[in-house]
């Protein structure tokens, strides 16, 4: 809504103020709050980055219940469920700044941005982190890899948890009562044990039906979180040390999402498009989606209707035995990850951490802090493959990830005019996931090699005589041919299963990862006004990868990360900064293709000449220009500009081949393909070519460019207002992604925008409080969250709509009491909040042919729901 984006600015403009929630409110101005963004106590208004941070009274009072909810009010940051291609809370991703990852692994090394809790390292699980336990939250954006090292490409998000109370026992209930089941009920305990010691204890449980009801009966969208988090806390005159556990787990049924079939709502078919392709400058794009997704209500189902949020969520008893008998990684064997029901889609995960954080005051006025952190994610994650109400796909892909964090810095007086810290940190990681299919029933396959309309056995005279489409002797016959794009035709002849009880099968990707940094940081004030900052990070990494078919991996990776910014205060209330950084991603073995054998790679360079064995590093060039206003209109108002360009080399985009591939040692014992002498082309049983539809990557380039403005105004002494603008602008220079080229005509994206992220996002909240005469004091709230329009892949043919959110809220308090009623997308907007394209798992398959049909993955918004909240200290 453009209206509302240039409303929104007008605003800002002529009131000189709006938001990054970075303050807190008083009854006569706005008061400052300080942040650890750079790994130091500093101030807000003077820290010269693009920050935006949430104190725990600001959470409360925007009712925020998850990342996501927060995301919404941050300029240049994305965060939601659906992070890629599946809808439900396995593979979120957070995004910043127009920046996406193509990948539908949970792989920690592909993430462009990180959570760290009290400046730990987070391994995945977001969700399940209550936001009851955080004290503030700090969202950072641009490169951070100077300070923070790996997975910090983009941006990165810091939750500051709470200490435990030193001034006596005190306790908190919080519970939530609202529409479709949904409750949450979260206590905590605090208080002083000794003179020097505190401890704190907390547990949450989150439950929440089905939101969204199965044509099979069943309910989609329930989710279930239980949570426990303890802490210590000993402090003495010159010292402190924090000890703190968390334990959780997550229960979730199968996701709300659906499927938009590219055949199905064909606008493309008819339509001509120009490309930055040298090779197909103008293309006819056919049975896919062109211009705007069709939305709830109007998009056509896989079986014509319009029922589209309407997965399987009940097993059928072919697909329950099915995969009960296929294999399971030894991995993930023996209680390794936690179970689901036999029969049931859904996810289940445990998520286990230890952070101990300690920090010691020297007698020159110094710092030194340290500290340690574990994590493990263990879970098993079933699903619809399909996204639709056929059941043809069911997947199973545990994943268990680990990793261990240690650092240790010494930090300079920050008095005087020389500042300086200098650090060591030491992270490993352990990643196995059997993702992407790892075990994966196809209950309606049409071919192995070209479509057609079944199989017959023939007279002498070579016409059909006995058609077996899906009896046991279907190898034996010869396929009748069909048009390729014709998918109505296609008949079921084909049942597959494939699954692996070895750590090294198809399907697996794992990593194991030493990552090593020396990094330190200089400030120097040249006079009270002009400040020079430079921070820099040596870093080693060293990787060992297994993927389909190929030995482990080892790759070592060098780099020098620097930060440069340069620091002006006008005056009092303003502050102006330009600044210079760099992030990597590490490089990779190229999945299946750094195994191939000649003849192979000859069919992946077919399909993508510039495939190469092993990926170089991505690395990300970042210049920002940013100002900040505080103090304004007599202490009233606060305001933040950030402008920022980018140049991604490296890039790393998902490509599709079909590959007939060599026979190797271990093929020589399957009985479903041809395969007797060791380096002979794969065949099916009766004599054809056998496919397999392999995924790799193919470096490319982009550039990035946008603005952010964030501000806050105490219009009044009752009433204030919090707003964000986003505008991010990216552009592929040399992007080659081959999963449309069946649809598209296409695989030169250059000129398109990244997908998944909007253009364009905007947010404002007003709050009016007021004291009533009973000695309460009443607070009502309003929120409008506006997310532009979005790309469901990088060919840019199909466009997610936008959509605007409101929200609203209104109660009243008193000393220790705070009750509450809010109503949830108040005019009940209908939108989807995500849309990832999605190869076509509901027809009938034909692997020569895999990525000829393609559709779009939604997930819809939840509808008006409301609720009521109650808290209580004590």
């Amino acid at each position: 809504m453009k209206k509302f984006i240039i409303f929104t600015t007008i605003l800002f403009v002529s009131l000189t103020g709006v938001l990054s929630s970075n303050l807190a409110y008083s009854q006569t101005g706005i008061e400052e709050i300080v942040v650890t963004a750079r790994k130091r106590v500093e101030n807000l208004s003077e820290i010269p980055l693009a920050i935006t941070v949430f104190s725990a009274r600001d959470i409360q009072e925007s009712g925020f219940k998850n990342l996501e909810d927060l995301s919404l009010q941050v300029a240049g940051f994305q965060h939601s469920a659906q992070g890629g291609q599946a809808p439900g809370r396995v593979n979120s991703q957070l995004r910043f700044r127009g920046m996406n990852v193509n990948s539908l692994s949970e792989d920690p090394s592909l993430n462009i941005a990180t959570m760290f809790v009290d400046g730990i390292y987070v391994i995945g699980g977001y969700h399940s982190i209550p936001l009851e336990e955080v004290e503030r939250v700090e969202v950072i954006k641009g490169p951070q890899s100077a300070l923070y090292g790996r997975s910090t490409f983009g941006g990165a998000v810091n939750y500051i948890t709470k200490d435990p109370s030193t001034e006596g026992n005190q306790g908190h209930l919080d519970i939530l009562v609202g529409e479709d089941g949904e409750r949450i009920v979260y206590g905590s305990f605090e208080g002083p044990i000794t003179e020097v010691l505190s401890a704190r204890i907390a547990a949450k449980q989150y439950k929440r039906d089905g939101i969204f009801t199965a044509s099979d009966g069943g309910q989609m969208g329930a989710e279930e979180t239980e949570s426990i988090v303890g802490s210590l806390v000993a402090k003495g005159d010159t010292w402190k040390l924090k000890i703190r556990a968390f334990h959780s787990q997550d229960n979730d049924g199968g996701p709300a999402g659906g499927y938009v079939l590219g055949y199905r709502n064909d606008s493309c078919t008819g339509t001509t498009a120009t490309t930055n392709d040298p090779s197909a400058p103008t293309v006819n794009p056919k049975n896919y989606v062109c211009g705007m997704v069709p939305g709830p209500g109007s998009a056509i189902d896989y079986f014509g209707g319009t029922n589209v949020i309407d997965m399987n969520a009940i097993m059928t008893a072919n697909a329950a035995a099915k995969m009960d008998a296929l294999p399971i990684t030894a991995s993930f064997a023996n209680g390794n990850v936690p179970s689901l029901p036999y029969g049931q889609y859904g996810m289940a995960r445990d998520s286990d951490r230890l952070n101990i954080n300690t920090s010691f005051d020297l007698a020159n006025d110094s710092t030194l802090e340290a500290s340690w952190g574990f994590n493990k994610v263990a879970a098993m994650w079933v699903r619809d493959f399909d996204y639709t109400s056929t059941s043809n796909s069911t997947a199973r892909d545990p994943y268990i990830s680990r990793d261990r964090t240690f650092d240790v810095k010494l930090i300079s007086n920050q008095d005087n005019d020389l500042r300086w810290l200098v650090g060591i940190n030491r992270y490993e990681q352990d990643f196995i996931h059997r993702g992407q299919g790892g075990a994966i029933l196809l209950e309606c396959v049409n071919s192995f090699g070209m479509p057609n309309s079944g199989f017959y056995f023939p007279n002498a005279d070579g016409t059909p005589n006995l058609y077996a489409p899906t009896g046991p002797l279907w190898f034996l016959g010869v396929p009748a041919p069909i048009a390729p794009y014709d998918f109505d035709s296609r008949t079921c002849n084909i049942e597959y299963k494939g699954g692996n009880s070895v750590d090294t099968g198809a399907g697996n990707n794992s990593d194991s990862v030493i990552s090593q940094g020396i990094y330190a940081s200089v400030d120097y004030d040249f006079s009270e006004q002009l400040t020079l900052s430079t921070e820099v990070r040596w870093q080693r990494e060293q990787i060992s990868q297994v993927f389909a078919q190929s030995a482990t991996n080892e790759l070592s990776f060098d780099n020098i990360l620097p930060r440069i910014i340069v620091r002006y205060k006008a005056n009092e209330n303003s502050m102006f900064y330009a600044s210079y950084s760099k992030g990597v991603l590490p490089g990779k073995a190229n999945d299946a293709v750094q195994a191939a054998d000649d003849r192979e790679l000859a069919q992946y360079r077919a399909t993508q000449p510039n495939v190469l064995r092993f990926l170089d590093e991505e690395e990300l060039d970042s210049y920002e220009l940013g100002w900040k206003g505080s103090g304004l209109l007599d202490g009233r108002a606060t305001l933040s500009v950030a402008l920022y360009q980018a140049d991604w080399a490296n890039q790393k985009g998902r490509s599709t081949a079909v590959i007939n591939e060599t026979c190797r040692a271990p093929d020589l014992a399957d009985a479903n393909i041809d395969c007797s002498v060791v380096g002979e082309p794969k065949k099916q049983l009766n004599g054809t070519p056998q496919y397999n539809v392999r995924n790799f990557a193919v470096m490319g380039n982009s550039e990035i460019n946008g603005i952010e403005i964030e501000g806050t105004m105490q219009v009044t002494e009752k009433f204030s207002i919090v707003g964000t603008l986003g505008i991010a602008d990216s552009e592929f220079n040399d992007y080659a992604y081959n999963f449309v080229s069946a649809f598209a005509g296409y695989s030169q994206m250059a000129g398109n925008t990244m997908p998944r992220y909007p253009e364009d996002s905007a947010s404002i909240s007003g709050t009016y409080k007021d004291s009533l005469n009973n000695g309460w004091d009443m607070f009502v709230r309003g929120d409008i969250n506006y997310f532009g329009e979005t790309y469901a892949d990088e060919s840019n043919l199909a466009t997610c709509d936008s959509y605007t959110l409101a929200n609203a809220r209104g109660g009243i308090e008193k000393d220790n009491v705070r009750l509450e009623l809010y109503v949830n997308n108040l005019f009940d907007e209908e939108a989807w909040t995500a849309c990832a394209r999605w190869s076509d798992f509901a027809s009938p398959s034909s692997f020569a042919l895999f990525t000829a049909s393609q559709g779009i993955s939604v997930t819809p918004l939840r509808s008006r729901n409301l609720g009521l909240r109650i808290s209580y200290d004590f």
